[in-house]
């Protein structure tokens, strides 16, 4: 284990960079108050074998934002593939989705009240 202290950075979003990068985080300690983005103090204890250039890479990335706001990735739905092919592209409504479901299940041989 490789324990590692920071100062003046955002903890959870250290935390969720240097996950994202692969990096074996086994606890992440800090000062930071209720309410508080930037914590003074940040104890970091990572797996052996742990790339520490890289893990301080994004250290230094995350502390350049300071006490900004994380920014939160768009929501993504996941796709959904109908067994034997895509939904044809457009828009739907739920009543188009249903009506497709429908057709599909009917094509399948699936009746939904049985």
């Amino acid at each position: 284990m490789i324990i590692k202290h920071y100062q003046n950075v955002n903890p959870g979003w250290f935390h969720d960079e240097l996950v994202a990068a692969g990096i074996g985080v086994t606890y992440l300690g800090h000062d930071a108050e209720e309410g508080e983005r930037v914590a003074q103090n940040v104890e970091v204890w990572f797996e052996d074998g742990t790339d520490m250039a890289e893990a301080d890479r994004i250290f230094a990335e995350v502390q350049a934002h300071g006490d900004a706001e994380r920014p939160e990735p768009p929501p993504v739905d996941p796709p959904v593939t109908p067994p034997g092919g895509s939904l044809p592209e457009g828009n739907y409504t739920w009543a188009d989705k249903s009506e497709f479901l429908e057709g599909l299940m009917d094509g399948l041989g699936v009746n939904p009240n049985e």
